[in-house]
């Protein structure tokens, strides 16, 4: 009986914990083992890191774990814990102690015995500088502490009392403090801990600006009002400014490399841009200013410019006359004003449009312009001491002394994915291609070829920094850099002093961005590789060597099985078109299966992807979760010929799939059906009005009235749609008036009428990026005919069903799921039951 009893007990609990395994809802069931990898965070010598497991449908169920990379052993320091915004609040200090915060408790982890823990408590803040391993903290009752870690020992420096706020200047050498109450400002410098009494403030301690050796720091009481702190001198000195705070539009204030502070304004005026009275928005055949009209119907005013620049040596303010139609840009160029021309070449038809700049001396009527090509990546970068400046200009770099107003065109090509940094003295420039990295030198004007590919792809460094506006790289230290090859394939490389290190070598692997970590001198290097039939596994690169630390977190069995198949082929134009083919789970070649065909565009980059089944995906498609329910997935490439979108993809989208059928024939050709989402939408919305080889179609967030959509306002973009349409995502070439036929043969909703196979449609009635009007105008047409159609609008969805929708919404998104789910298998498999679309249709 004991036994029984005993066998009866252990029945349950696999019972109750195989249960507890499964995320259900109505008719999906999720295996809540499920989980996704990212590393975190790594020790300044590289002997420690940190990684996480998480859920992405919860993201209060998170492991995080330490790890030795000398012993390999792991710890779970912190389980159910809750992750916001993929950040992981884990740190190092020294190689002795790692620091945890959960909610307002910091946990202090002794990394040589795991179980020994300090915690302080009812934390505000806390900052750590790694140079001098020092911890501040700041509590809720005000109380600031400095501990200095020696080794394994925590050393408190010192306590005070009663401060309201601390900041840290940007080189991290001194610490800044207020007394609540008094206003009193007291600093610390970290590096030996000299204390030094400033004097009493009335600014608060918030969006601070500093000088370029930090000795100087600007307060603001209000945008008129400024106190400016000359540590050197001990000095704190008032600056006011005639502006009225309540006409500020926009405000920038930054030091100049000689002290002096630039202080940018845009004021608002009393006329109003395009508007009568509080009745009537104007919108003018001659406009100009569209990019600032808004859904709320808020009037837009006339701005001017009011600039100010205090001599901090001479303790004057002069004012700066500057063109009100200029756009100030500032950047602190010794003794210059950088303006941009913003109508210089306003056009709506492109979506980028040229720009020019104009730099102007102030000692002198001196001006220089120059223009930057259109492209979404032009963006100026200046050095870091804004002695020149980089940018595109003819498909060629070019480099402005913003001194001498010499220009320097440099022969190398550049494109949308080209790059550049700065060293971080200023005297080179590093330049990525897509197949090589040069490094050109500004005082010798040479370029010399640090390393190049065969393959045509995309190179991105990877250990860059950000100042500001301005792309750098430190001193005397390696480039760490990926290269992504035509043939999506990742190579994560080292240079140093003309010496390439292989860390991985065109693996057909992905490397997480996001999960790459690294020593500051790149001795150490932490990052994941993933694909579709492996999990995200974690790899340690220490001198030559690389090796897999962290894997088989999830059981094998729930992936072990997926196979993945890929075709090319080339169209009717003679262009390569890869497809994807991911198999059903238990996948037998004796039986037959339904088939789900996504749509967008070229999607072969994201066959290496390690998909989660998961209750959100930001396009409502969720590859494996489709495959465990039985179903192939095919994901073709698709492009615009000449003969417009919605039919080169019919003819692209028709071509992969009879290529699959020919040769996967468990594909039942009865049983296909086509999944969409804004461009995707419009794609297969079109396909399914021009064919009937498909059995059933969802289609989310799409346009369906190319004409209307083209010229449809953008209050997502600030502009009208024909430019997207024209020139850049539709890539029609021409305005309607041009060629009418183009857009006619292309608009899904003009072939309403045709359509034979039932569509689900949905919108999210927050979406400003495609109106949904544009579904509802689709659903009325086909309504109209009787055609088998029904439409679901979401009250609190957007564009997409991203992370922090499903937080916000997740009943929403889950409905979504289930009814994507549902449709399908309706249509699919046969089944039936399914109440709302027997009562729907």
């Amino acid at each position: 009986m004991v036994i029984k009893m005993k066998n009866l007990l252990i029945l349950l609990t696999i019972l109750v914990l195989s249960l507890d395994a499964f995320a259900t809802n109505d008719s999906i069931s999720i295996d809540q083992r499920w989980l996704n990898l990212q590393a975190t965070s790594i020790s300044k010598s590289g002997q420690w890191i940190g990684y996480s497991l998480y859920n992405p449908d919860d993201v209060n169920k998170n492991k995080i774990y330490i790890l030795n990379t000398t012993n390999r052993n792991k710890f779970l320091i912190s389980e159910n814990y809750s992750i916001l915004n993929n950040i992981l609040p884990l740190e190092f200090i020294n190689d002795f102690k790692a620091i945890l915060q959960k909610g307002k408790c910091l946990s202090i982890i002794d990394l040589n015995n795991i179980e020994k823990t300090d915690s302080i408590t009812n934390i505000k803040k806390h900052t750590i500088i790694n140079d001098f391993d020092i911890l501040i903290t700041l509590d809720n009752e005000g109380l600031l502490t400095i501990d200095q870690f020696i080794q394994n020992k925590r050393n408190t420096i010192t306590q005070i009392q009663n401060i309201d706020n601390y900041i840290i200047s940007p080189n991290k050498q001194k610490l800044l403090y207020q007394i609540k109450n008094t206003h009193q400002l007291e600093s610390l410098e970290l590096n030996n801990l000299k204390k030094l009494h400033i004097g009493q403030v009335t600014a608060d301690l918030y969006n601070p600006v500093w000088n370029q050796d930090q000795s100087e720091l600007l307060l603001k009481v209000n945008s008129a009002k400024f106190e400016l702190i000359d540590f050197n001198n001990h000095t704190i000195e008032e600056i006011l400014l005639s502006v009225d705070s309540s006409k500020i539009v926009n405000e920038n204030t930054v030091f100049y490399n000689n002290n002096d502070i630039l202080f940018s304004y845009k004021i608002k005026t009393d006329s109003v841009i395009n508007t009568q009275a509080d009745f009537v928005d104007i919108w003018n055949a001659n406009a100009n200013d569209l990019h600032l009209k808004n859904l709320n119907y808020i009037p837009t005013f006339q701005t001017i410019n009011k600039l100010f620049i205090y001599r901090t040596k001479k303790r004057v303010l002069d004012s700066v006359n500057i063109d009100d139609s200029l756009s100030v840009i500032t950047f602190p160029i010794t003794n210059a004003i950088l303006s941009e021309k913003p109508f210089k070449y306003f056009d709506y038809t492109v979506s980028y449009p040229k720009k020019q700049y104009v730099l102007k001396k102030l000692d002198s009527s001196s001006t220089i312009s120059f223009e930057i090509d259109a492209n979404s990546y032009n963006k100026l970068n200046p050095s870091l001491d804004y002695k020149h400046l980089i940018y595109q200009t003819n498909g060629k770099w070019e480099i402005l002394n913003t001194q001498t107003f010499e220009k320097n065109q440099l022969d190398i090509d550049c494109n949308e994915d080209s790059s550049t940094y700065w060293t971080e003295d200023s005297s080179s420039i590093i330049l990525t291609t897509d197949k090589a990295i040069y490094q050109y030198n500004l005082k010798h004007k040479t370029i010399k070829s640090l390393t190049s590919f065969d393959n045509q792809g995309r190179l991105s460094i990877k250990n860059s920094h950000r100042s500001g506006p301005i792309t750098y790289i430190k001193q005397n230290i390696p480039l760490l850099f990926f290269f992504n090859d035509i043939d999506n394939k990742t190579s994560l490389l080292i240079y140093k002093k003309g010496v390439i290190k292989t860390i991985v070598n065109q693996t057909s692997n992905r490397i997480n961005p996001l999960s790459l970590i690294y020593t500051n001198n790149l001795k150490k290097v932490l990052f994941t590789q993933e694909n579709y039939n492996i999990p995200p596994e974690l790899y340690y690169f220490e001198s030559t060597t690389t090796t897999k630390i962290v894997d088989n977190y999830i059981p094998t069995h729930l992936y072990n099985w997926r196979k993945q198949k890929q075709i090319t082929l080339k169209d009717s134009k003679g262009f390569k078109l890869t497809s994807t083919l991911y198999y059903p789970k238990n996948y037998d070649p004796n039986l037959s299966y339904p088939m789900v065909v996504h749509i967008y565009d070229i999607q072969k980059k994201d066959a290496n992807i390690f998909d989660i089944p998961k209750l959100y995906t930001d396009n409502g498609l969720n590859i494996s979760l489709l495959n465990e329910q039985g179903y192939f997935v095919l994901l073709p490439d698709t492009y615009t010929d000449d003969q417009g979108t919605g039919i080169s993809s019919l003819n692209q989208v028709n071509l992969a799939v009879d290529s699959i059928l020919s040769i996967e024939k468990t594909i039942n050709p009865y049983k296909i059906g086509l999944k969409g989402h804004s461009f995707g939408a419009y794609k297969a919305s079109f396909i399914a009005t021009h064919t009937n080889k498909y059995s059933c179609v969802v289609s989310s967030s799409g346009v369906y009235d190319l004409i209307m959509f083209n010229y449809s306002y953008n209050y997502h973009l600030r502009k009208p749609n024909y430019s997207r349409v024209e020139n850049h995502q539709w890539y029609l070439n021409k305005s309607f008036g041009q060629d009418p036929k183009k857009f006619l043969d292309n608009s899904p909703i003009l072939y309403a009428q045709d359509l034979q196979t039932p569509i689900l449609l949905w919108a999210g009635m927050k979406d400003i990026n495609v109106p949904w009007e544009q579904t509802r105008h689709f659903y009325v047409a086909l309504q109209r005919y009787n055609k088998p159609v029904i439409a679901l609008f979401y009250k609190n969805i957007n564009h997409v069903l991203d992370a922090n929708i499903f937080k916000k919404n997740k009943q929403e998104s889950i409905d979504i799921l289930r009814r994507t789910f549902e449709w399908y298998d309706y249509f699919l498999k046969d089944k039936k039951d399914i109440d709302w679309i027997n009562n729907g249709l």
